[in-house]
């Protein structure tokens, strides 16, 4: 009789053992989540944005976050022909809520190719704008940590006024 009730007891033991990996599995999981979302969070707190007006020339730059951008460099696409800011027109910094502005007419004509030579780690941005059906306006920079983002308009003719988007160029692979 003593031995069932040891057998009971095992037996129930095991049960809470079991149900405490579960819960213990559970909040490590739920630990997990909020620990990234709070990293997110903070990268779009410290995330500069740059806001632009296309058209008319010269073309219009804001930073309109509460952080510098870096290493600015402009590109746009129109009848998929890639023309290149000049570089003396974006800069190397841009403090928040700042503006710079730029001639449009001074862009040169540059292929896809040699501006992934100039700059090897934006190949994926250029494939990704070079597979989009329409023109398009994009300005790279970088954020405090070093990691570049874009933001680039969409549209038709010579006018950028289609959606835009605002993107790490890491998330494009």
């Amino acid at each position: 009789m003593e031995n069932k009730t040891f057998s009971k007891l095992e037996i129930i033991y095991k049960i809470f053992a079991i149900i405490g990996i579960i819960i213990l599995l559970w909040y490590t999981i739920e630990t997990y989540k909020i620990r990234k979302n709070s990293e997110l969070q903070v990268s779009l707190t410290v995330r500069p944005y740059l806001g632009f007006i296309a058209d008319p020339s010269p073309y219009t730059i804001t930073n309109k976050s509460n952080n510098v951008a870096l290493n600015i460099f402009q590109f746009s696409k129109i009848n998929n022909q890639f023309y290149l800011a000049e570089e003396t027109s974006v800069g190397s910094a841009l403090a928040p809520q700042t503006t710079i502005h730029f001639d449009k007419t001074q862009n040169k004509p540059i292929s896809s190719s040699e501006i992934i030579r100039r700059m090897p780690n934006i190949k994926p941005l250029v494939d990704y704008i070079s597979k989009k059906e329409v023109n398009a306006f994009v300005v790279i920079y970088e954020d405090l940590f070093g990691n570049k983002l874009f933001t680039s308009i969409y549209g038709s003719g010579d006018n950028f006024d289609k959606a835009s988007e605002t993107m790490y160029i890491k998330d494009l692979h």
